[in-house]
């Protein structure tokens, strides 16, 4: 079809479930041109990272997101770029939500998900 001048008239958009996969457009002299847009549910997801932020905040979601591998705090601290408190505090909450688990050896204290968690990932994903 090509360029369609506006002359300053603008151009309406007009959101229609009932002409999808279709696009509409009304041309007339007088009018303001009109574009029927039917692909209101074709936006691709955020990506993981993104939409775990967005549900639970930046902080846990990334150590959501940085336990794919059992970490000790400090290794999360490193990873993330973060302060200890960063990286505590998420974790507090993650624990108490069931999304993390927690094993000692020795000294060193290792998080890791837990199923839920491993599930949550997975939803989100």
């Amino acid at each position: 079809m090509g360029e369609i001048p506006l002359l300053g008239r603008g151009l309406l958009l007009v959101p229609a479930v009932f002409i999808w996969p279709r696009v509409g457009l009304l041309l007339e002299d007088s009018s303001q041109p009109t574009l029927w847009v039917a692909d209101l549910w074709g936006q691709s997801p955020a990506p993981l990272s993104d939409a775990l932020e967005f549900a639970f905040g930046r902080g846990r979601a990334g150590v959501l997101l940085a336990l794919s591998l059992p970490s000790t705090t400090l290794d999360l601290v490193q990873r993330l770029k973060v302060t200890p408190g960063d990286v505590s505090h998420p974790l507090g909450r993650l624990k108490k939500a069931g999304l993390v688990e927690v094993k000692r050896k020795g000294r060193l204290v290792f998080y890791r998900l837990s199923g839920r968690g491993r599930a949550l990932l997975e939803l989100f994903g």
